[in-house]
């Protein structure tokens, strides 16, 4: 089954910091990935499934295809750069998972690495939550945004961003909101 993306290998290499050489078969599954992972909850199941359909048929047009193309591209592009840092960073090999090296260049440490996922996750959703407003501000003109009533399907989000949960502190030390705030 053919797999049907929003954008190729050549929007992301020409709109982003992603070289050239960057192996075209890791970046269309990192589209992929990112299109079901973080483009369809933004839009609902309904529709989504009919963006791709008309895609995949190649008759986007009007409202679809700004939506398309304004929307749905650029925060698409950001959650493939967050996909591939990490894909890029590591690979799998025979012998195990193996960090990417090279006589002209050094690896970027863990600490690094999560400095670029946060980066490119706030990214991301700062795209995704503009996508989603403007979902909110025309649902007339997209009515299958609202219709996902069958029970799988998946309901939009109310928001592209999302949030960690806060636990306490990693000494498991609670505040005390009159003795650690504000002294």
């Amino acid at each position: 089954m053919a797999r049907t993306l929003l954008i190729d290998e050549q929007y992301i290499k020409d709109n982003s910091a992603i070289d050239e050489n960057v192996d075209v078969k890791l970046l269309l599954d990192a589209i992929w990935t990112s299109q079901r992972e973080h483009i369809k909850p933004l839009l609902g199941t309904d529709l989504f499934d009919d963006i791709i359909a008309k895609a995949d048929a190649a008759t986007l047009a009007g409202n679809d295809l700004i939506l398309v193309d304004t929307y749905i591209a650029p925060t698409l592009l950001k959650w493939v750069i967050f996909e591939m840092t990490l894909v890029l960073s590591y690979k799998y090999r025979n012998k195990g998972v193996m960090q990417q090296n090279s006589d002209n260049s050094t690896s970027t440490g863990s600490a690094d690495l999560r400095t670029l996922l946060d980066h490119w996750r706030h990214k991301a959703e700062m795209f995704a939550n503009d996508t989603v407003q403007y979902l909110r501000a025309n649902t007339d003109l997209f009515p299958l945004y609202l219709t996902n009533s069958d029970f799988d399907d998946i309901q939009p989000k109310a928001s592209g961003y999302t949030s960690g949960l806060f636990l306490g502190r990693a000494n498991g030390a609670n505040i005390n909101p009159d003795k650690d705030c504000c002294a």
